[in-house]
Order: C-alpha cells, then structure tokens, then sequence
C-alpha cells in the first residue's frame, strides 16, 4: 500500500486548499530519485533514437518517387498514345438519355 501513501494528500493544517498533483508527487519523491530519474530517461532515450536511426532503413514511399508534373507528362502520354480521344470516351462513359438532349420547346406547341 505504498503507492497509495504516495498519491494520497497529507493534510496541511497552515493550507486549506490542496496541491497540484504534480506538485504533490514531486513533494512526496525522494531527492535522489529526482536527481537521477530525468538524466537516466533522457540518455535512455536519446540512445534509443540513435541507435533506431542506425538499424532501420526508411521506407520508400512510392509516390514520391516521380513528381506531379512528371505523372500529369506520363498520364498525358498515355492518352495520346490510346486509340480513343478524349470526346469518344465522354460519350463511352456518360450514357444518353433526353435529359443530355437541349431540344427546347417547339414553337408550335
């Protein structure tokens, strides 16, 4: 039942009001455990990160290999080099119907 010791408020009879939770945990930590704490996690840390660094290798993203412009270069090739023109695939792909149709109304109705 330490750690509830550790967590729970002492009263203060010259305070009426109770401590920050941090405040009240670095209260209740030893000095030394203060002292030794934040450099040992700061070198753990900052090994880690190299030594991460060190063994993976990044990961190749295949989007970024070719720029927007060169895709949009390649895409557009592509098109001219297909038999269909861009007019013969709208009317493939967009179906007719009388609502496409503008025939207006006849001026004999």
């Amino acid at each position: 039942m330490v750690w509830f010791f550790f967590f729970y408020p002492r009263p203060n009879p010259r305070k009426k009001k109770m401590l920050p939770l941090i405040q009240m945990m670095i209260a209740r930590t030893p000095g030394f455990v203060r002292i030794i704490a934040l450099p040992f996690a700061a070198v753990v840390g900052t090994v880690g990160y190299y030594l991460e660094k060190h063994i993976s290798e990044p990961k190749k993203i295949p989007y970024l290999d070719t720029s927007i412009q060169e895709q949009r270069q390649q895409r557009l090739m592509k098109e001219a080099a297909h038999s269909e023109t861009l007019e013969e695939e709208k009317r493939r792909l967009i179906p007719r119907s009388s609502l496409v149709l503008n025939t207006g109304r006849s001026a004999s109705s």
